[in-house]
């Protein structure tokens, strides 16, 4: 997909940055549930200032890039991650966090899209993450680029996972310290 037809390209919507700034998923922290296609991952999650620039130093080095440090206030909530079954590639993330909600489009190995959640619009983020993945999944991999996913995407394995996903979702505490 070139520039010229991609709708995110030209899209105002959220901020734009390369896909290799987006903070990883802590194994330890997700749990995946199998979609066909896709996995959707729950995971707990933490961010600071700390951990936003040790990622940004961590792509300076693998990417060359230069990246400014960045001040961020603290915040925490559950993510849902929607990724490649067979590669992992991730393509959806929705950040339930307490201070700013948030989620991602992205397209791999070349940009994300950090899209402000709108509370006022939309009302609580985890009933609009839940109707997304159960009524506008397909939509959004297509967004992303990820046609291949979305096109073999089966509505009825994703609505047969939702229950669990939903349950991890309501059971997202922090992890517990070792």
């Amino acid at each position: 997909m070139t520039a010229e037809n991609d709708p995110a390209y030209s899209s105002r919507l959220g901020n734009r940055h390369p896909s290799h700034t987006i903070i990883e998923p802590v194994a330890a922290n997700t749990r995946y549930f199998d979609a066909g296609p896709v996995r959707i991952g729950v995971e707990y999650r933490l961010i600071t200032s700390d951990i936003v620039n040790a990622n940004l130093e961590a792509a300076r080095h693998e990417h060359g890039a230069q990246y400014a440090p960045v001040a961020v206030p603290e915040d925490a909530g559950v993510s849902v991650h929607v990724v490649d079954a067979s590669t992992n590639a991730e393509y959806l993330r929705f950040d339930m966090f307490d201070d700013s909600p948030h989620y991602h489009y992205i397209h791999p190995g070349e940009y994300q899209l950090n899209i402000p959640f709108d509370r006022a619009a939309f009302g609580d983020m985890f009933t609009w993450v839940r109707d997304g993945l159960r009524y506008r999944l397909r939509d959004m991999l297509e967004f992303c680029g990820a046609t291949a996913a979305a096109a073999r995407l089966d509505p009825a394995v994703v609505e047969s996972v939702l229950p669990e996903v939903v349950e991890a979702v309501r059971a997202g505490t922090p992890p517990v310290a070792p």
